[in-house]
């Protein structure tokens, strides 16, 4: 499958928006964008993750995109880290997550948790 699907999640009740590629049966893949950025910046490597067979998830973080924005103003590198460690909880096998900028460094803080 080429075309996306969009998602919405709740994670620590906010809703989160994420276009999902590819099989659902495929290893799960988890794409998270830069600071100023929505998970649109990853259509282009989603969709070809997704036409090689993976399962791959392009977030909106908390306050980006069509995800809510935070109402208590948190937007500390550990809150989006604990937001992508919650997504993927959702998974059967932990994904593979690539970051760039904001999602790159909650993405390692994540996988330091």
């Amino acid at each position: 499958m080429s075309e996306n699907r969009t998602l919405f999640t709740l994670v620590q009740n906010l809703k989160i928006a994420a276009d999902a590629f590819g099989p659902d049966h495929g290893r799960p893949v988890m794409l998270a964008h830069g600071g100023g950025q929505t998970r649109h910046a990853w259509q282009a490597c989603g969709k070809r993750l997704g036409q090689n067979g993976y399962y791959t998830l392009a977030v909106d973080l908390r306050g980006h995109g069509e995800s809510d924005w935070s109402p208590d103003g948190d937007y500390r590198m550990e809150r989006f880290a604990e937001d992508l460690l919650d997504i993927a909880d959702g998974f059967s096998v932990p994904p593979v997550l690539v970051g760039a900028s904001l999602g790159g460094i909650a993405g390692m803080i994540a996988q330091g948790e």
